[in-house]
């Protein structure tokens, strides 16, 4: 197994968005996985930022937690954003 020759890649909103949407079609991880050339942890580990208390998968919801991991990266303070936001 592995993903020899997979390149790296970031996902984008619309990227996650076409999660979203093959999700609630039943999709499975793997032709997921396969459909955005990326590996299936990738898409596990989507899965599981973007997951609701329902249990599903939301793509704002992962968009936003990617938004909120980069400020930390950078140092931003959870209030800058807040009022960056408004």
């Amino acid at each position: 197994m592995g993903n020899k020759g997979m390149k790296m890649k970031r996902l984008t909103f619309c990227d996650r968005a076409k999660i979203e949407m093959l999700r609630r079609n039943g999709v499975q991880v793997a032709a997921i996985a396969t459909e955005l050339g990326v590996s299936r942890a990738a898409i596990y580990r989507e899965l599981e930022k973007g997951k609701t208390d329902s249990g599903s998968y939301c793509a704002e919801k992962a968009e936003a937690a990617r938004i909120i991991g980069i400020a930390r990266q950078r140092g931003v303070s959870l209030d800058v954003l807040r009022e960056a936001i408004k």
